[in-house]
Parts: structure tokens; C-alpha cells; sequence
């Protein structure tokens, strides 16, 4: 059997590992094995202080997002039964920390105090990308490059709001970004999600900020060119007058196919892939994913936290996919990805998208309906603490409506209809 070794980084107080005996789940015919051989400590608990990582295996170095600090941990792991955070070469006392703030940008912009590195990505001669969060998360972010060798920052460019992740194109010619573009805390600001893509130089150095070209959704507002497949989920507040869509539509994480010419973004909130031409910075495609139907024997789950068990079963509800991160890989001719159906919700200002089952019918929240095959089921022993949308088949009108057809219908957000057949379900937030 082929191994598989993994150096595990974790934030807990151990010497060597994490825990003295993690836990591991394994079938019985699987290919690899992964075995811990030592981890780190940052010393933070429950901090996110350890949270994305990138390995150089040309200098042995790790390069680790501290999103707690937001700045980019650099650890010595030439020896990885005991990774280190590595000496600063100006300050032989000090430890390795990048902080992107103060970074001058080919906008003419510079990075703020308090800007967050959220991923990074490195290149095969150890050019090293980082995708900083702007201090002001709704205002435009930056790509910052470092050279791997001397740990210089050489400068950054501008790119989309709030940059989440970033990925190198199998041959480095590009950094492709996803700009997530979530709304302000207050949901007061709600900025475009966006793909940006950055032709790199050859060598390790930053780009101009005219390499720079940014995918947007705007084809697929109303009356673009593009039609909003039924299925993209696109709801709650209206905050971004001018492009609604594009506001909605929140990149999250990005794969590549085989060539690098084309990347797919998972659009979380949005249950969606966008399918993105990297040559021409355009989307062409949205891809809408579906629900998963937990009444159907195979596919259950288990709806309850409060029933001191694990009972797998079928159940009268939709799940959504809303996966985060994406990954592809290539046989036979054919690319495959792999997402981490991580599920989410929206919860901006005064807006709250998810509601327990056991709370549908109170605080103007309306109830299922009567011939709902879910009527019965809202206790918490069954599925009542389940988290279910209100954006995707609930209606508040008054009179016979409650729980509609369990799909939601693209750019209205929700679909409504009459309490008239069995066939309705709820949809849980995966």
C-alpha cells in the first residue's frame, strides 16, 4: 500500500502532535495511509490562528495564513517531525511573521493597517501570492507577492472585494482569485463577487497592475446577455441596486482543469459552480447543484443533536449542497471535482435566512402546511433543531400558504405555492 505522510499543523500545546492519539476513520480498501509525523504549535486556541497553508519544497518552508493576525506565519519544515516558525533573517531574535500592511500597490493604493491575509499560493521557483482582505472587508483587496527566497514583499495589485482564496495555474502564468464580496456586518454595503485573474511574470516579481483582469456576473443580471439558470440561489436584502446578482453571486473557492485554462468556483449561499474562461476573464457558465432528497433510502442523514444517538434514517427534507472548498482531478480524459459540502446561511444585520423546524409557524415565521409530511416531525428528538431556509420555498403570505415546492427558483429567491399536495419539503441548510 502506497503512504501517503502528512505534516499536520494544529493550534493545541503538544510537543510533537496535536493529540496523543488522533482520532482516524479509514475504509478498509483505501489506497493511502496518512500518518501525522509532527505539528505545530501556534499557541492560540480556537483562534483561527492556523488556517490555510502553502509548501515551498524548494527552500523546506511552510507558509501558514494566521487569520487571527492576519498575517502569513513562515515555518522551517526541513525537518518535519518538528516544524518551526523560522528566524527572521533581519532580526535573528524574531520570528517570521509577513504582515501585507504598508505594501504599495500598482493602484497607486497601499495596504492598510489591519488588511487580513485570507489564502496563499506558491509557485514552483518560490514566488509566493497572498489574497489580503482589505481592513474595510466591503472595500477592494489585494494580491501580494513575496519572494520565497529573501522573504521580500515585491509589491501587490488591486484586486475584487474581499479576495478569499487564490490558486496558481499549473504552469504559474496566472493567479486566479476568488473575490467573495460578502455584505458589511450591517448588511448596509453589499459589493460584487468576482473571479480576478493575474498574468504573473516569468520570474519572481510582481505584475503590473494592467495584468489584472476580473470575471464579473454582470451578463447575468436582468437583461444581460446570459440567463440565470433556475436553481442559482439569489435572495434576501437588495442592497447593491445596480448589479443585484453580481452582488449576490459570492465566490468561495476555485478549481482547475488539467490545462489551467478553465476554473470552477464554488458560490456557497448560492448552492452553484461558476464556470470561468480564464484566457478572457469571462463566466460562462453558472451551474446550479441542486438539493439532495433525504426521504430517499440511501441518502439520509441524521436531524437531531438533542436525541443522544446517532439514528441515520429518512426524512421528509431537501438538503442543500452549498459546498466551500473544490478540488478537480483528472482520469481517463475526464475532470472530476470534489467539494466540501460544508453548508451555510446568511446572517447580515437584521436579516436571518435560517429558522428551526420546530419554530415554523411563530414570530410571523409561517407554518407547513397541513399535508406537509413533516407535520409531526418538529420535536427535537426528530428533526425540530434542524436548520431549514426561508429563503428557498417558504412564503409569508397570509392565509393557506407555508412551505412551497422545495427548489428554489433563481432570481425571484423563493418559490411559492398553494398548501394543495404531499410532495412539499422542506430544504435544510447542508
Amino acid at each position: 500500500m502506497p503512504a501517503v505522510v502528512a505534516v499536520v499543523l494544529a493550534a493545541a500545546a503538544a510537543p510533537a502532535f496535536a493529540v496523543d492519539d488522533p482520532p482516524t476513520v479509514s475504509a478498509d480498501d483505501a489506497l493511502v495511509s496518512l500518518e501525522v509525523l509532527g505539528t505545530h504549535s501556534s499557541g492560540q486556541f480556537d483562534e483561527s490562528a492556523a488556517e490555510i497553508i502553502a509548501f515551498d519544497p524548494g527552500t523546506d518552508r511552510a507558509y501558514v495564513v494566521n487569520a487571527n493576525s492576519g498575517r502569513l506565519d513562515v515555518l522551517d519544515a526541513a525537518d518535519p517531525t518538528a516544524p518551526t516558525l523560522e528566524a527572521d533573517p533581519t532580526a535573528p531574535t524574531l520570528e517570521t511573521s509577513i504582515s501585507a500592511s504598508g505594501t504599495a500597490s500598482g493602484d497607486g493604493s497601499t495596504v492598510p493597517d489591519g488588511a487580513v491575509a485570507n489564502s496563499v499560493a506558491v509557485r514552483g521557483d518560490g514566488l509566493v501570492v497572498v489574497a489580503v482582505e482589505s481592513d474595510v472587508k466591503t472595500d477592494a483587496g489585494w494580491l501580494v507577492l513575496v519572494d520565497g527566497t529573501t522573504l521580500e514583499r515585491l509589491g501587490a495589485v488591486r484586486v475584487g472585494s474581499q479576495p478569499d482564496m487564490v490558486i496558481l495555474t499549473p504552469d504559474g502564468s496566472r493567479a486566479v482569485v476568488a473575490n467573495e464580496g460578502e455584505p458589511s456586518d450591517d448588511f448596509s454595503v453589499d459589493p460584487e463577487g468576482s473571479v480576478s485573474v493575474v498574468a504573473l511574470p516569468s520570474v519572481a516579481a510582481v505584475p503590473a497592475q494592467t495584468a489584472v483582469a476580473t470575471a464579473t456576473f454582470h451578463a447575468f443580471e436582468d437583461g444581460g446577455s446570459s440567463t440565470l439558470p433556475d436553481g442559482v440561489r439569489v435572495f434576501g436584502p437588495e442592497v447593491n441596486v445596480d448589479f443585484p446578482v453580481s452582488a449576490n453571486l459570492e465566490p468561495e473557492y476555485i478549481a482547475l482543469d488539467e490545462a489551467g485554462t478553465t476554473g470552477y468556483v464554488t458560490l456557497q449561499e448560492n448552492n452553484a459552480f461558476a464556470v470561468v474562461n480564464l484566457a478572457t476573464a469571462t463566466v460562462s457558465d453558472l451551474l446550479p447543484l441542486g438539493a439532495k432528497d433525504h426521504s430517499v433510502a440511501g441518502q439520509g442523514l441524521d436531524p437531531s443533536d438533542r436525541d443522544d444517538g446517532v439514528e441515520i434514517g429518512t426524512w421528509p427534507v431537501l438538503g442543500l449542497y452549498m459546498p466551500d472548498t473544490i478540488h478537480s482531478y483528472f482520469t481517463a480524459g475526464d475532470t472530476f471535482l470534489v467539494t466540501a459540502n460544508e453548508g451555510d446561511a446568511r446572517e447580515w444585520g437584521d436579516y436571518e435566512e435560517p429558522v428551526r423546524v420546530k419554530d415554523l409557524g411563530d414570530d410571523d415565521i409561517p407554518p407547513m402546511c397541513a399535508d406537509n409530511p413533516a407535520r409531526g416531525l418538529e420535536d427535537n428528538s426528530a428533526f425540530g433543531h434542524l436548520n431549514v431556509t426561508t429563503a428557498s420555498g417558504l412564503s409569508s403570505r397570509s392565509g393557506p400558504w407555508g412551505i412551497a415546492p422545495t427548489r428554489s427558483s433563481g432570481s425571484s429567491g423563493s418559490a411559492v405555492s398553494r398548501c394543495s399536495t404531499s410532495r412539499f419539503r422542506l430544504t435544510r441548510l447542508s
